[in-house]
């Protein structure tokens, strides 16, 4: 599987447990200057009808997260020990099922949504601690703000912009494209009028001019071609050039064939 981040697992979990229970994000051990540890989030079965449990739910989304998990069990202890079981939750190939203790459940995210690997066994919950219910009540708060809702309307709008950008650098690029594909042709044209008309009339240091700048705009160099608007607008500026060269030998032309 490709890389996953722990809000991914988290979503895919909320989505194993669907109606089923209320997922509650970052929850703190106690509240204020008592915290000590958090957990990624609780599983709370609120209806009667489909059971009433609390469930510690830990993400590791490597291989060496979970080696320090392993070695410091007293931080998942602090809150595990008010829950009715207690899972790991990851994305496939992370955990070695095997160095789970013995108690510990396993929810691993594969291609097709999260498995109970290895279930998890029943604990003898303590008591709820007072400060535990208020940082739970907390995190269930902070969960309803509109805090994640305005990040993910940012993250959408900074897509959004980076999208309609591109589009604008497309457009750009195509219209100096265009501008220089006339005016090389306009150029084409100028020559083969030229090949038959009394073209001394016409000043050469203006052809060598729109020769040097289209070789310019074709390679990108010299005259504040440097950014992408100076490039359309030197193209549009080329172009024009050689039109009014075209247009004063087609004068010139006419003028000697009279």
């Amino acid at each position: 599987m490709t890389a996953v981040s722990a809000s991914d697992v988290l979503d895919a979990v909320a989505t194993h447990y669907g109606q089923g229970a209320v997922l509650v994000r970052e929850v703190g051990d106690s509240v204020g200057f008592t915290t000590r540890r958090h957990i990624d989030a609780l599983a709370l079965g609120v209806w009667s009808s489909r059971g009433l449990f609390v469930h510690a739910i830990e993400v590791k989304c490597t291989k060496r997260d979970f080696k320090r998990e392993l070695a410091i069990p007293e931080k998942a202890e602090s809150i595990a020990r008010y829950c009715d079981r207690m899972w790991i939750a990851a994305p496939e190939g992370v955990v070695d099922e095997d160095a789970l203790p013995e108690a510990w459940g396993l929810y691993e995210l594969t291609a097709k949504g999260v498995r109970a690997r290895k279930q998890a066994k029943q604990l003898e919950a303590e008591p709820l601690n007072r400060k535990f219910v208020m940082a739970v009540a907390r995190a269930c708060v902070q969960q309803l703000t509109p805090e994640r809702k305005i990040a993910k309307r940012v993250s959408e709008a900074e897509a959004s912009a980076h999208k309609r950008s591109e589009e604008l650098f497309r457009g750009q690029l195509e219209r100096m494209e265009e501008r220089a594909n006339r005016a090389e042709q306009a150029l084409a044209d100028l020559q083969r009028t030229l090949g038959g008309s009394p073209w001394r009339h016409v000043d050469p240091s203006e052809i060598a001019k729109t020769v040097d700048a289209l070789r310019a705009l074709s390679m990108g160099e010299g005259g504040g071609l440097g950014t992408l608007d100076n490039l359309e607008r030197s193209a549009k500026a080329i172009l024009e050039h050689v039109e009014q060269i075209g247009r004063a030998v087609k004068a010139v032309t006419a003028k000697g064939t009279e």
